[in-house]
């Protein structure tokens, strides 16, 4: 499993677990169709679906986080770590195009592979080109 480093701060936002009062606004965004098209969360459609996929995989699972507005500590959206360092985000259309994604994942910092002798690991970004993400042996 690979964790995704919580606990980060920026000026605007704050990676951190999920709690369980984020349910709501974690479900608002599961809300816009748009939002979740090209993730496997596509299909979840109704309350009680996402009440127990929020419980069974959001809560205590090291390699999501919820995305935070460091001002105001609202949730506006998601990012998770998968194996190979491939990052699954989602926001808030309210929150799109205001770099939001980016600026955490270019701070997170992942394990790369113990037999791996590269200190750096290319992540997949919603940008037009990969950026270096710092990691550390596992």
């Amino acid at each position: 499993m690979t964790e995704l480093q919580t606990g980060i701060r920026t000026a605007r936002l704050t990676l951190r677990n999920f709690r369980p009062d984020d349910a709501e606004a974690l479900f608002q965004l599961f809300r816009e169709p748009d939002t979740l098209r090209f993730t496997r969360y596509n299909d979840v459609k109704l309350r009680g679906d996402f009440d127990q996929l929020f419980t069974d995989h959001f809560l205590n699972n090291p390699t999501a986080a919820a995305i935070e507005l460091t001002t105001t500590g609202a949730v506006i959206g998601l990012i998770e770590m998968h194996t190979g360092g491939v990052l699954t985000y989602a926001v808030r259309q309210a929150f799109w195009n205001h770099g939001y994604v980016t600026e955490p994942a270019g701070r997170s910092w992942i394990p790369c592979s113990r037999r791996s002798p590269l200190r750096w690991s290319k992540v997949n970004l919603p940008t037009k080109t990969r950026r270096p993400v710092a990691c550390w042996p596992s």
